[in-house]
């Protein structure tokens, strides 16, 4: 079966117990949309995400704006890519033990998780932009991730976002 394929059974209709209920104004996705977001979460770009579904990588660029639109929180993938995981849009990675993250790692995922991008982290914590770049660039070759989105789906992984997140970096 080819990935694309199996990215497509593993998506199937989202109902999972553990996952919050989509907040009022929000809209459950479409399975186009839920696709492309998951290749998005795996690591892919919007070229890549394009390439495995057989679409033109415009399409790819709308059906993420809608995703967006639908579940919210800005236009940052990372924030999308997290909300759709915390409200079962996206089944959630099955866990997997990774290297510990350091606390200026662990505060980066979770701003990143909460849409804020590089430079509102680097004003939120009064870090420089470089600093906050270097924190990021760090946060993912800890956890094995090729961008930031899928440095939310590898937190994911690891146990670091979602309902059964350690409270901080290192611990459960």
């Amino acid at each position: 079966m080819t990935p694309i394929g199996q990215r497509r059974r593993a998506i199937g209709r989202p109902s999972y117990s553990w996952a919050l209920p989509l907040p009022q104004g929000c809209r459950a996705l479409s399975a186009t949309e839920r696709l492309a977001l998951a290749c998005i979460a795996c690591g892919e770009d919007t070229a890549g995400t394009a390439r495995a579904m057989g679409i033109e990588a415009v399409t790819v660029r709308t059906l993420l704006r809608r995703a967006t639109v639908k579940i919210g929180d800005g236009p940052s993938r990372t924030a999308v890519v997290h909300r759709a995981f915390l409200y079962g849009q996206l089944p959630a990675p099955v866990p997997l033990d990774v290297g510990t993250v350091r606390l200026e790692q662990w505060t980066v995922l979770h701003c990143l998780a909460a849409g804020m991008n590089l430079p509102q982290i680097a004003a939120q914590t009064s870090w420089s932009y470089r600093t906050v770049r270097a924190y990021a660039a760090a946060l993912c070759r800890t956890l094995g991730a090729r961008n930031l989105p899928h440095a939310i789906y590898c937190g994911w992984k690891a146990g670091y976002l979602g309902p059964a997140a350690r409270t901080r970096h290192g611990e459960t």
